[in-house]
């Protein structure tokens, strides 16, 4: 019996985890998933020459597969907003898939690998002792000290609530959450429901200023509407105020308790002695003074097909770290303004 079946003998609705169980077991090469709403989309490496060709012929492969593993009447929609492309329809579900490009992603899911590798080695110090102590440290000296873990647990999918964390340190008396970052990180959060409303007048000023041009890029089809799609000629920059920033970086979980760890993870960053481990970070965040000015977060408003939270379709909002604003050397060409759309200078010394 497929595992699929098993699954529809307890339930006919089909759920995510359901399809990425699915989708991890029948397609080639996968390199992560990512969820967005109803949309699923699975990351696979495809060339960089013609790949949305790439894209779409991989999709229409991937239908009669599906249908046949989830017995149910499976399609390919053009005119769906899953991607620019269009996404795959089962019947039934709410949910439509569309393959991403794994290349174009911009932590390309080293993050997911970066919380599986810490978790599978605070559990194996756990099954072999029963517990262990866990220190994550930087170079600066900052220190979050977990003392006495005896369980661990992956919760980065549960997001709900503003929750931040990936992983879950559990001793006996605190449960502390701890939220993982790549180094080279671009994003902290997609943000077009935190600033998306607060995006279109500031978008509607810098075109009436004459320092951001509105183009229209294309038409779409979307549930049988006719729907003009825009661009703009360069990326805006927002500085954010600070509860937008405290709400992105720490969201509900992380502050007081817990904390946030931007590293790399690689062998050599774990020292073991006993049953305590230490984690050489690039940063420990336990408090807004500790963001490393690489990573401090900023709004930005940038061309994206599938988007229209700012009210102007095309243009999406992302919580993005410094460097992804204005470029790891700051000299990105961006028009960066205040919460009123107010020309800033751009700031120095980001890295």
């Amino acid at each position: 019996m497929r595992i699929i079946d098993l699954l529809f003998e307890i339930s006919d609705s089909l759920t995510y985890n359901d399809l990425e169980l699915v989708l991890n077991r029948i397609v080639p090469d996968i390199k992560g998933i990512k969820k967005n709403g109803n949309k699923i989309l699975p990351l696979i490496d495809f060339p960089d020459k013609d790949q949305n060709k790439w894209r779409l012929n991989a999709m229409q492969q991937l239908v009669p597969v599906l249908a046949k593993e989830l017995g149910r009447n499976t399609h390919f929609d053009p005119n769906k907003n899953t991607s620019s492309l269009g996404g795959i329809v089962i019947d039934g579900s709410p949910f439509t898939i569309a393959y991403k490009n794994n290349k174009t992603q911009g932590t390309k899911h080293s993050g997911k690998a970066n919380e599986i590798a810490l978790a599978k080695l605070i559990q194996k110090e756990i099954d072999a002792s029963g517990s262990v102590n866990v220190r994550f440290k930087d170079d600066q000296g900052r220190i979050l000290d977990v003392p006495k873990v005896n369980r661990v647990e992956h919760i980065g999918s549960k997001t709900q609530g503003g929750l931040k964390g990936d992983v879950a340190l559990f001793s006996p008396d605190r449960r502390i959450p701890v939220s993982i970052k790549q180094t080279d990180a671009e994003n902290w959060e997609t943000a077009d429901s935190l600033f998306g409303p607060r995006a279109f007048p500031i978008i509607k000023k810098l075109i009436n200023d004459g320092l951001v041009k509105l183009s229209k890029l294309k038409d779409r089809e979307i549930k049988g509407q006719i729907v003009p799609i825009y661009r703009i000629d360069r990326e805006i920059v927002v500085q954010p105020t600070p509860e937008d920033v405290l709400k992105t970086i720490f969201g509900t979980d992380i502050n007081p308790h817990g904390g946030i760890v931007i590293q790399d993870f690689q062998p050599h960053h774990f020292v073991q002695n006993g049953n305590f481990i230490e984690i050489e970070c690039h940063a420990v965040i336990t408090k807004l003074a500790d963001v490393p000015k690489s990573h401090m977060m900023y709004f930005t408003i940038r061309n994206q097909n599938d988007r229209s939270k700012t009210g102007i379709r095309g243009l999406g909002v992302h919580a993005a770290t410094a460097t992804r604003a204005f470029g790891k050397s700051g000299t990105k060409d961006v028009i960066y303004v205040d919460q009123e759309g107010n020309q800033l200078p751009i700031p120095k010394d980001i890295i």
